[in-house]
C-alpha cells in the first residue's frame, strides 16, 4: 500500500524516533487486543457448549421442601420420561416427613424440566403401631417411604411400570427408634400399565426375615429374603432398592443392615426371570470391610456405604456406589461395570481382584453437610440432564437435585 507514491515503511522510517516508538507500541497494543478478543470469544463458545452442574428444574407442590434419591425410567421411543424421588414434606408445626412422588419430563427435548404429578408414588401415613395381639397400641408415629426405584418392564403386560420403595415406621418418641425402624421396615411395591394412570394397591414385597415386622404385620409380607440364602441370615433390614430390566432379567440391588447398625453392611443383588413373581439371590456386590481397596492418594478415604443404584448405558449395566468417609455419610460415587449383571458379577481389577473403578464422580457442588449425598440417576434419553445427583443443601436438612449434563460414560477422543 502506498500514500502519495511512498510506501508505509518509508513513511515510518522518515518519522522522528519518538513517533516510531509510539506507532510501534500502538500497533502491538491493537494486535494484542485483537488476539485477546478472539481468545475470549473462543472460550466463551466452549463454555457455552460445555455441560455444567445446575439445579434440576423440578416444579414441586408447596409442601415439598426437598427432593433426593431420584430414579429415572423411559419407555423406548416414548415422549415422556418419568422420575420417582423422595420428597421431604413439611406438615403442620413444621415437622418434616418423607414420601415417594413421581415427576414427568419431555424426553425428546432432553428432559429440561420436570413437573410433579398428582397420580403415582407411595405415600406414608400417621398410624398407631399395634402389638402382636393386633389390638394393643405399641407406638404412635408414621409410616415413611423413601429411596424409590422406578423400572420399565415391557414384557409384563399390564404391569410394565413398577415402583419399589423402602417403607418403615418412624415412632414419635426417639427412645429405641432404631430398633423400631429395623423391626418394622419393608420394601413396598406398586405397578401400572402407564405412570399417568391409576397405580395398583400397595404390596409389601420383601422383609428381612420372620418377625421383621412382627405380627400382625408379618402376614402382609410376600417374601422374607433370608429364605434366599444362608448369607442373609444376619440381615435385619433392607433399604434403597434399585432396579433395572434387561434381556428378560429384572435385577434389584438392596442395602443390607445388621442389627443395631446405622449404615449398610453391604450391597446385595437379587434377580427375577419372571417379572418379580419369584427371586434368586445373586450375591454381594460391595461389602464395607472391603472399601479400603478403593482408596487412592488425593481421593476421599472411604469407610462406609451410603447406597448404590443400578444404571444402564449403551446396553451395559453399571453400579453407582455412593460411599462415605468418617466425616460425611455420602462423599462421592464410584462407578463399576458389570461383567454379568444377571449373575451379580462386577468387572474386577486384575491387579487387586477388587471391583474395577470405571470413574470417580465427586459431589456436584461444594459445601454439603454431614450427610452429603451422591446417589445417581441416569437415562440416555435425558440428554440435557445427564447424570442426576442428590446432595444435602449445606447444613440444611433438605436435599436438592443437580444435573450434570454429562453422560454416565464419556468416550475419550
Amino acid at each position: 500500500m502506498k500514500i502519495h507514491g511512498q510506501s508505509l515503511g518509508s513513511i515510518f522510517r522518515r518519522l522522528p524516533w519518538q513517533y516510531q516508538v509510539v506507532m510501534a507500541a500502538g500497533s502491538i497494543f491493537i494486535l494484542m487486543t485483537i488476539m485477546h478478543v478472539a481468545i475470549v470469544l473462543i472460550n466463551w463458545k466452549k463454555k457455552a457448549l460445555a455441560p455444567s452442574v445446575q439445579p434440576v428444574k423440578l416444579y414441586l407442590p408447596d409442601n415439598v421442601r426437598g427432593a433426593l434419591d431420584p430414579s429415572l425410567a423411559v419407555r423406548p421411543g416414548g415422549q415422556s420420561a418419568w422420575m420417582a424421588y423422595t420428597a421431604q414434606k413439611t406438615e403442620e408445626g413444621g415437622k418434616t416427613t418423607m414420601e415417594v412422588r413421581l415427576a414427568q419430563a419431555d424426553a425428546p427435548s432432553g428432559c429440561p424440566r420436570w413437573q410433579d404429578q398428582i397420580n403415582g408414588g407411595i405415600s406414608g401415613k400417621k398410624e398407631r403401631l399395634l402389638a402382636p395381639d393386633g389390638q394393643t397400641p405399641l407406638s404412635q408415629g408414621e409410616w415413611r417411604v423413601e429411596t424409590p426405584a422406578l423400572v420399565y418392564d415391557p414384557d409384563d403386560k399390564g404391569k410394565q411400570w413398577k415402583i419399589f420403595a423402602f417403607k418403615y415406621f418412624w415412632p414419635d418418641k426417639a427412645q429405641n427408634r432404631l430398633s423400631v425402624i429395623q423391626h418394622y421396615s419393608v420394601i413396598a411395591y406398586e405397578y401400572t400399565d402407564e405412570p399417568g394412570r391409576i397405580w395398583s394397591t400397595e404390596e409389601w414385597l420383601f422383609a428381612a426375615k420372620k418377625d421383621y415386622p412382627p405380627a400382625p404385620y408379618d402376614g402382609m409380607v410376600l417374601l422374607d429374603l433370608d429364605r434366599l440364602s444362608p448369607e442373609l441370615q444376619n440381615i435385619v433390614m433392607y433399604s434403597r432398592p434399585s432396579a433395572i430390566y434387561q434381556s428378560g432379567v429384572l435385577a434389584m440391588t438392596l442395602s443390607a443392615f445388621k442389627e443395631g447398625d446405622l449404615e449398610p453392611d453391604r450391597v446385595i443383588e437379587i434377580v427375577s426371570r419372571d417379572h418379580g413373581n419369584s427371586w434368586l439371590y445373586a450375591g454381594t456386590l460391595l461389602d464395607k470391610k472391603d472399601l479400603a481397596a478403593f482408596n487412592m492418594k488425593g481421593q476421599p478415604v472411604y469407610t462406609r456405604i451410603f447406597g448404590a443404584t443400578l444404571l444402564q448405558h449403551d446396553g451395559d449395566v453399571y453400579l453407582a456406589a455412593a460411599l462415605g468417609t468418617k466425616a460425611q455419610r455420602g462423599a462421592g460415587t464410584l462407578l463399576f461395570r458389570f461383567d454379568n449383571f444377571a449373575s451379580g458379577r462386577l468387572e474386577t481389577d486384575p491387579k487387586t481382584g477388587a471391583p474395577a473403578i470405571v470413574r470417580r464422580i465427586p459431589l456436584p457442588v461444594p459445601g454439603a453437610g454431614a450427610v452429603g449425598g451422591g446417589t445417581i440417576a441416569y437415562t440416555q434419553a435425558c440428554t440435557k440432564a445427564g447424570m442426576m445427583i442428590s446432595e444435602q443443601h449445606g447444613a440444611s436438612p433438605y436435599f436438592h437435585l443437580f444435573q450434570t449434563g454429562r453422560p454416565l460414560v464419556e468416550t475419550k477422543h
